[in-house]
């Protein structure tokens, strides 16, 4: 079965569905009326007795209104036959089987059309002007022609050779009510194209003009029986075959509905080429006339529709993959950029982890230094700072990640965003109860100053609104135009924020660059306020749309997941903090110059240290040492086998050993680990105290007593102790390199 027709809305439906009762009653009503008049006129084109005609309008009228207005006016229909036939004066019995018959041709073919077809009355397809003609001007005609044959000749008042002819002229005539008058009332209601827009057209009213003067001279008697005449019956043709390429389907069903009231009068009252046949044959040719042009006109102007909207719908798929290849460009430049910022910033990380270590050394070795080794961490943290701000960049900024409220943090942003903005600019707060959010409260923080900052400046001094709503969502946005950092978004749920200006737009290219590092339309500054909010949203695993159209303002909507786990235990800085002495720790890292830094603060403490340069180094020792070693401290970013994977195997082998993970990434960008601390380079040896004596006291008594174990083997504290393996990685200068991402 065809799928359920969903026409479009229409004022008829919409204004009856927004009622009630009382509403229905009136349009059954004047539905009535409405009938009793047209059937007036339609006994006017009678040609066999009073209730033949060659065209009956109530026929179109009916089917139009149950089209438009649905099966429920069915009781105006039937009251409409039941006073027309009072008017003429046929008896009740008689009256009551044509109203029988006229409704039910109306509802069927509304029926048929709704439920049982993809029927649109706005004829845009060619198979709505098959659809129509089959079913609601040929099939559900015959009804109405069959009751009224079988009612007239039940009580007498037909005779029995005479009914072929009659249930012919009947069935003829309802069909050509049906095929010329309803299509008009519905492209009346919703066609194509627009009323306003059609009649400013020229070329609607010169067509009009010249089908009416053509028609005239052909049906209304204007000339004289002649060749001339036969000839200008069939002029309309070709324009409405016009009519039907260049108007659209409202201005070639308007333009053959002339023609066809001009050739039903005339023939009527027994003017035109059709008119000096006798009545079968007058009836026949007229018929045929008014279905041929009315068919040709409808089939042509739906299939240049069609053509239309497929035409259409194509330039807008090859637009919407030009987009979509233009925001994958877009994304493997940002990308490209995110990497190279992201490398520099990692091996900076190392880097600022020695210098930060050393210094510390230094003031611990050579008191009379602490000033200087305090100024050198100092610059150093300063470093450290543009590092993060560069990952921040690269959307893999060192996030503190934990749930978070959005109202809440816009609540306590309210008065520095008021500060923020210009006095002229008004700022209004929709505040929904979404759910928490994933993320870094001070990077979102510096997310909402730099889009409030952004569209305070975008309204200037004439002054404005700056809204920011949230709400929940369960679907990620659809990778389209003005959609940034949305391949590969989870399904929900999601908080989308809303933040929006009454500024003056962005134009086409501006809105394609905006979030490009250094780009700005202000003229000073650096151009990387909206870099750095597209760097946190993509550190949050999230997306950013942008809507905006020149004079109609912008909305720039962020889209996060709502907060469900926590990946990770970032870690803590414990000032002060000391780390139990004792004990065997397996520190693997890449970088030499961190291996020994992070060795000479272990071993002050204390512990022994095992180094490795690389992941399978660090199995190969961990093999040597397996009940040995107590915690293993792993970079994550190392040749081969990366921490994370490093960390999978200990675990596979010994569940329960506790394990660090170090990284100048990131903490929230490790994908599938949970429960493991995990220390953000550049750290001070109180930081890696601090989470070593978190992760032992996780331990429990299981750490401990595997260190007082007598089968362990642990060596003595001392110097680093490197076990026998493949060749070693020897020692040079730091490589400066921009290595992979994670």
């Amino acid at each position: 079965m065809p799928p359920r027709s969903d026409p479009l809305r229409n004022p008829i439906g919409d204004w009856l569905d927004r009622g009630g009762p009382a509403r229905l009653v009136l349009a059954c009503l004047v539905l009535a009326l409405i009938y009793l008049a047209t059937g007036r006129g339609g006994l006017y084109l009678a040609t066999y007795q009073e209730n033949a005609t060659l065209v009956w309008p109530p026929t179109g009228l009916a089917l139009a209104a149950l089209l438009l207005g649905g099966l429920r006016l069915w009781p105006g229909i039937f009251l409409g036959v039941l006073c027309l036939s009072a008017f003429v004066g046929s008896p009740l019995s008689l009256s009551l089987g044509f109203a029988l018959g006229n409704t039910l041709e109306a509802v069927v073919g509304a029926f048929l059309l709704r439920r049982l077809t993809s029927f649109n009355p706005s004829f845009a397809r060619l198979t709505d002007v098959l659809y129509f003609v089959s079913l609601g001007g040929l099939v559900c005609t015959a009804i109405s022609a069959s009751v009224a044959v079988l009612t007239l000749t039940s009580l007498g008042e037909l005779a029995g050779h005479r009914v072929p002819f009659t249930w012919l002229s009947w069935w003829l005539g309802d069909a050509g009510g049906a095929l010329v008058f309803a299509p008009l009332l519905l492209v009346g209601v919703q066609g194509q194209p627009r009323f306003s827009r059609l009649l400013r057209r020229a070329e609607l009213w010169s067509v009009l003009a010249l089908l009416a003067v053509s028609s005239a001279f052909s049906f209304l008697g204007l000339l004289d029986e002649s060749w001339a005449q036969l000839l200008l019956a069939f002029l309309p043709f070709p324009l409405c075959v016009w009519a039907g390429i260049r108007l659209g389907p409202r201005g070639a069903i308007a333009a053959s509905f002339v023609v066809m009231v001009v050739a039903i009068l005339g023939t009527a009252r027994g003017f035109g080429p059709f008119a000096q046949l006798d009545i079968h044959r007058s009836v026949l040719l007229l018929w045929a006339y008014l279905i041929s042009l009315g068919m040709v006109t409808m089939i042509l102007a739906a299939a240049i529709a069609e053509r239309e909207t497929a035409e259409a719908l194509s330039l807008r798929t090859v637009e919407e993959r030009r987009s979509l290849e233009l925001n994958v460009e877009r994304g493997r430049r940002l990308e490209a950029l995110g990497l190279l910022a992201g490398g520099v910033a990692h091996d900076f990380n190392n880097l600022l982890t020695v210098v930060l270590g050393n210094a510390e050394i230094l003031a611990m070795e050579l008191p009379g230094s602490a000033h200087y080794a305090r100024n050198i961490s100092d610059a150093a943290h300063k470093a450290a700072d543009l590092c993060r701000q560069l990952l921040t960049y690269a959307g893999r900024g060192l996030s503190r990640t934990q749930p978070i409220s959005l109202p809440a943090l816009l609540s306590e942003l309210e008065r520095l965003l008021k500060v923020a903005l210009p006095e002229a600019v008004r700022l209004d707060l929709q505040l929904a109860d979404v759910p928490l959010v994933e993320g870094d409260s001070s990077q979102l923080s510096q997310l909402l100053i730099n889009l409030l900052l952004n569209a305070g400046e975008a309204i200037g001094p004439a002054g404005g609104h700056v809204r920011i709503r949230a709400e929940a969502l369960a679907l990620p946005p659809e990778a389209c135009e003005g959609t940034w950092v949305a391949g590969e978004l989870a399904d929900g749920p999601w908080v989308r924020l809303d933040v929006s200006d009454d500024g003056p737009g962005l134009a086409a290219d501006v809105r394609g660059r905006i979030f490009d590092p250094f780009f700005s339309t202000k003229g000073p500054g650096r151009g990387l306020g909206m870099t750095t909010v597209l760097g946190i949203v993509k550190s949050h695993r999230g997306a950013i749309t942008v809507d905006s159209q020149v004079g109609a303002g912008t909305t720039f909507s962020v889209w996060l997941p709502a907060a469900t786990t926590v990946p990770g235990v970032p870690s803590r800085s414990v000032p002060g903090a000391a780390a139990p002495r004792g004990g065997t720790i397996l520190l693997a890292d890449d970088e030499e110059l961190v291996r020994d830094v992070v060795s000479k603060h272990l071993q002050s403490a204390g512990w022994t240290v095992l180094t490795a340069c690389d992941g399978e180094e660090a199995l190969q020792v961990f093999a040597a040492h397996r009940e040995a070693i107590e915690v293993a401290l792993l970079d994550v970013r190392m040749p081969g086998r990366t921490g994370v994977e490093v960390l999978s195997e200990l675990r596979a082998q010994r569940p329960a050993l506790p394990v660090i993970l170090a990284t100048g990434f990131d903490a929230g960008q490790l994908e599938g680990v949970t429960g493991v601390p995990i220390l953000s380079k550049p750290f001070e040896r109180s930081e890696l105290f601090g989470v070593l004596a978190e992760v032992l006291a996780r331990a429990g008594d299981a750490g401990q007593s595997a260190r007082r174990s007598p089968d362990a083997a642990a060596p003595q504290a001392g110097p680093v102790h490197r076990p026998p393996r493949g060749p070693t990685r020897p020692a040079g200068p730091i490589s400066r390199g921009i290595p992979s991402a994670l």
